[in-house]
C-alpha cells in the first residue's frame, strides 16, 4: 500500500477509535501489509496504542511471537508507549505457544521489564496472572514461584482469586506432565501427594484471605482446588471434595465426612482403593501428631464468633460470606468424587439437589459420567428415569456414545427382570430423538434379549423391538456397514471400569 492511499484512507478515519476498528477489520480481512501501513502512517499525526495492540494481537494470533515482539520495538522506536493492555496481549500470545523454545523467557523478561525505573507501565496483578499463565502451560514451577515471592502479601498488587487459580492448576498439571511409563505406583502417588499437601496449604492462606474479605472465591477457583483433591492417591483427598463444596458454596454434605462416628454409622460403602499404597490408606499416616488433621482446611466456616469469654454477651458475626454459585463443572467435579468412592447413592443425591434445588444445567459430559456410575452399580432403571427427565425434558439431544451406555448398562442389569422392558423404552427414546439408528447399541439390545431363559417373557416383555432392532440394523449396515456391539461394549464397559476402579477391586 503506498503513502498516498494511506493518506488518502486517513483521511475518512478522523478518530483513533475510528481507526483501530477499522484495522481490526482489515487484519481480519487478512490484509496485514495494508494494516500495518495505516498504522505506520497514523502514528505519525498522533497516538494510536490501540491499533498497534490490534497488530500485535493478530501476530500473536498466528504464532508469530518473533513478529509480534518486532511489531513491539517498532511501535517504541516510533514513540508510542505500550499501555497496560499491550503487555496483557504479548503475555497472552506466549501463554498460548508456550511450547515454543524462547516463550517463557520471553515473558519474564518483559514482566521484569516492567518493574523497571523507566518503564511507563508498572507490573499489576493482572500482569502477573498472565505471566504465571506462561510459566505454568510452560511446567516451570520455579519460575511460577519465584513470580509469586514478588507480590506483596495484601493490597494493590496482591494475589487474587486467578491467581490461586492459575497456582492449583499447575500443581495439577505438573503431576500429569511429569509421569512416565517408568516410574513406580509409589513414586508417583508420592508425586500426588505431595502436590495435594502443598494445595491444601494454599488453600488455608485462601479461606483466610476469605474470611477477611480480602479474596473473592469463584467457582474456578473452587474447582481447581477439587481437581487437584481428585488427583490425590488417598481417600481422603477424594471425601474432601465434598467437604470443599460444602465450604465454598453452602452446599450441605450428602454423606458423613470419612473416618468419623457417623460414616461408620451409616450406609456409605467401604472404600477400597486397590490402586494406593498400603501405608497411605491410614488417615494421616506416618505424619507429624501435632500438625493439623488433614481435611481440616475444608470445614465449613462458622459464620458466629463464639469467642468471646463473656457468657452474657450474644455471639457476634463475620461479615456475611459470598459463596460461589456451582455450575455444571462442580457437578461433574462432584459425580468423579462420587465415582471414586463407589458412591452411587451419594451422587443422585448431589444430583438431584445441583439440578433442581439450585438449578445447574447439566451438560453431556455430567451426563455420561452420571451415566457411568449408573451403569458400574447396574441402575438400568434410574438410566431410564434419567434420560426421560434430563435429556427429553431439556430438549437435549441423545447422542450414539449415551445410549451405548444406557443400553450396556442394561446388559450388565440381566438378572434384573424389568431390565429388558428398561431397554425396550430406551429404544423408544432412540427411535424419537435420533434420526438413524446406532449399530452397537442395537446389538447389544439384540444380545440382552437373548439373555432371557424365558422365552414369554422376552418377547412379552420386548414386544417387536426384536424385530425392528434387526430390521434397522440390517438397513444400517447396509448404508455404513456392520457395526461390533461386542467391541462397543468391551471399549465402554473397558472406560467405565478406568474411572471407577480407584475405589474399588
Amino acid at each position: 500500500m503506498t503513502e498516498r492511499r494511506a493518506m488518502m484512507e486517513l483521511r475518512y478515519l478522523p478518530d483513533p477509535l475510528a481507526l483501530a476498528e477499522h484495522v481490526r477489520k482489515t487484519l481480519k480481512a487478512g490484509d496485514e501489509a495494508k494494516a500495518i501501513a495505516l498504522v505506520h502512517m497514523a502514528n505519525k499525526q498522533g497516538g494510536c496504542i490501540v491499533s498497534w495492540n490490534h497488530l500485535m494481537d493478530y501476530q500473536m494470533s498466528q504464532g508469530r511471537i518473533k513478529g509480534a515482539f518486532k511489531t513491539y520495538n517498532e511501535m517504541k522506536k516510533r514513540g508510542q508507549m505500550p499501555d497496560s493492555h499491550t503487555f496483557v496481549i504479548l503475555f497472552r500470545g506466549l501463554a498460548d505457544h508456550a511450547h515454543h523454545a524462547d516463550a517463557l523467557g520471553k515473558a519474564l523478561s518483559l514482566f521484569h521489564s516492567m518493574g523497571a525505573a523507566n518503564s511507563h507501565t508498572k507490573p499489576a496483578i493482572i500482569h502477573a496472572n498472565a505471566v504465571l499463565k506462561v510459566c505454568a502451560r510452560a511446567n516451570n514451577m520455579d519460575a511460577l514461584w519465584g513470580i509469586i515471592a514478588k507480590l506483596p502479601e495484601r493490597g494493590p498488587g496482591s494475589a487474587d482469586n486467578m491467581t490461586y487459580t492459575t497456582i492449583l492448576n499447575a500443581l495439577r498439571q505438573q503431576v500429569l506432565m511429569t509421569q512416565t511409563s517408568d516410574m513406580g505406583i509409589e513414586e508417583i502417588a508420592r508425586q500426588k501427594d505431595t502436590a495435594v499437601i502443598d494445595g491444601r496449604r494454599i488453600w488455608d492462606d485462601i479461606v483466610s484471605r476469605w474470611k477477611k474479605g480480602d479474596l473473592i472465591v469463584d467457582e474456578p477457583l473452587v474447582a481447581a482446588m477439587g481437581r487437584l483433591l481428585l488427583v490425590g492417591i488417598r481417600p481422603r483427598d477424594w471425601d474432601d471434595v465434598l467437604s470443599l463444596v460444602e465450604q465454598t458454596m453452602n452446599i450441605p454434605r450428602q454423606v458423613p465426612r470419612l473416618d468419623t462416628p457417623e460414616r461408620a454409622n451409616s450406609s456409605a460403602p467401604t472404600i477400597r482403593a486397590p490402586n494406593t499404597p498400603e501405608q497411605m490408606k491410614l488417615e494421616d499416616a506416618n505424619e507429624d501428631p501435632d500438625a493439623p488433621r488433614r481435611g481440616d482446611e475444608f470445614i465449613a466456616i462458622d459464620t458466629t464468633n463464639s469467642s468471646s469469654t463473656d457468657p452474657t454477651k450474644p455471639a457476634r458475626k463475620h461479615r456475611s460470606l459470598a459463596y460461589a454459585k456451582p455450575t455444571s463443572n462442580t457437578l461433574s467435579m462432584v459425580l468423579e468424587a462420587c465415582l471414586k468412592t463407589v458412591s452411587k447413592k451419594t451422587a443422585k443425591q448431589y444430583w438431584d439437589l445441583l439440578t433442581k434445588d439450585f438449578d445447574v444445567a447439566p451438560d453431556l459430559d455430567n451426563l455420561t459420567m452420571y451415566m457411568r456410575l449408573l451403569r458400574f452399580s447396574r441402575s438400568s432403571g434410574q438410566v431410564v428415569e434419567l434420560l426421560k427427565e434430563d435429556v427429553v425434558k431439556r430438549g437435549l439431544p441423545l447422542y450414539p456414545k449415551m445410549l451405548r451406555i444406557a443400553m450396556s448398562t442394561c446388559v450388565r442389569d440381566k438378572n434384573n427382570p424389568n431390565a429388558i422392558a428398561n431397554a425396550g423404552e430406551i429404544m423408544e427414546l432412540a427411535n424419537q430423538l435420533m434420526p438413524h439408528p446406532d449399530p452397537g447399541s442395537l446389538r447389544l439390545y439384540l444380545e440382552l434379549l437373548g439373555t432371557s431363559s424365558d422365552p414369554n417373557t422376552r418377547y412379552r416383555q420386548a414386544g417387536h423391538g426384536r424385530r425392528e432392532a434387526r430390521s434397522r440394523l440390517g438397513r444400517e449396515k447396509g448404508a455404513n456397514g456392520s457395526g461390533s456391539g461386542k467391541g462397543a461394549r468391551e471399549e465402554e464397559e473397558g472406560a467405565d471400569e478406568k474411572g471407577g476402579g480407584e475405589g474399588v477391586v
